[in-house]
């Protein structure tokens, strides 16, 4: 039975959740529009399938373990979950690589000349909080230092029953190589990548080898998501006293997250600015000569 004054009737009878429900009905009517649109790339579809995930939007509630952003680094993880570019009229081609960016502005996550830089900070920052929170969890955890014929993973976890050695990523998942794949193909195929790569040296010490793929978003592959699940369940059958500094799953999600849009920010503000200034030496140089 519909009630005839809808504002009335709800004063009368408050409903718990009434606002959220009806907001959530209205947005999935827009998003539902939007999929059936013309406007609607395949851009789009890798983007909104990514954010779909939980894990993607957890650096939007504020956490009392990481600082407040930024209004700059706001406004690029916010910018980048809309599907903009980071900045308005930006070149078409890329100052450091000479690669065509007219249709991948973001490409400064995967750039070649950036991936020494802040790219490699932001990978070694992920690696050592996801060994700090399976530390939390009653795991013995340590971090390889890379060797010069990159055989080594970036890290080992001991469990009870268990030894892993994993390898993390971070994937661009609108980087030309894996902008035509299917949504989660990108991760799947870093994923095989690694794999392929690792699962020889990691059977020859007696381990099982995890791939950990993340991408730009913060979207997880299922293997990182079931290596996190692991290591809870190791400190549910641990002998003894709860570690009183455990890191909750949980948390450690939020902290990822916040964390992981930080550093995508770091990285396009280096890549921005090393870009102006390779332009600018450029220039001097064409009136010098």
């Amino acid at each position: 039975m519909i009630p005839t004054n809808i504002i009335a009737h709800y004063d009368d009878h408050p409903l718990k959740g009434l606002q959220r429900a009806l907001s959530k009905k209205i947005v999935n009517r827009k998003l539902h529009a939007f999929l059936h649109s013309a406007d609607y790339s395949h851009a789009d579809k890798l983007r909104l399938t990514s954010c779909q995930h939980k894990t993607t939007s957890r650096w939007m509630r504020p956490h009392p373990a990481f600082p407040l952003y930024s209004d700059l680094c706001t406004s690029l993880a916010v910018r980048m979950r809309l599907g903009l570019p980071p900045l308005e009229n930006l070149p078409t081609l890329c100052s450091l690589c000479d690669q065509d960016i007219s249709l991948y502005p973001w490409h400064g996550l995967s750039c070649k000349k950036v991936k020494r830089r802040a790219i490699t900070v932001r990978h070694d920052r992920a690696t050592n909080l996801l060994l700090r929170f399976a530390r939390s969890q009653d795991c013995a955890a340590s971090f390889f230092t890379k060797d010069l014929s990159h055989i080594l993973p970036d890290g080992h976890i001991a469990m009870t029953h268990r030894s892993i050695l994993f390898d993390f990523s971070g994937v661009n998942i609108h980087a030309p190589s894996y902008a035509d794949m299917e949504p989660g193909a990108a991760l799947d195929t870093r994923a095989a990548a690694k794999r392929t790569k690792n699962e020889a040296f990691c059977r020859s010490q007696g381990c099982d080898f995890v791939p950990v793929i993340v991408d730009q978003y913060g979207c997880m592959h299922a293997d990182a998501l079931q290596l996190l699940a692991d290591i809870q369940t190791e400190s549910l059958s641990a002998l003894g006293t709860p570690n009183p500094l455990r890191l909750s799953k949980s948390a450690f999600l939020q902290q990822f997250s916040s964390m992981w849009h930080f550093d995508n920010a770091r990285i396009m503000v280096q890549w921005l600015t090393m870009s102006r200034d390779a332009r600018v030496r450029r220039d001097v140089s064409r009136v010098i000569y």
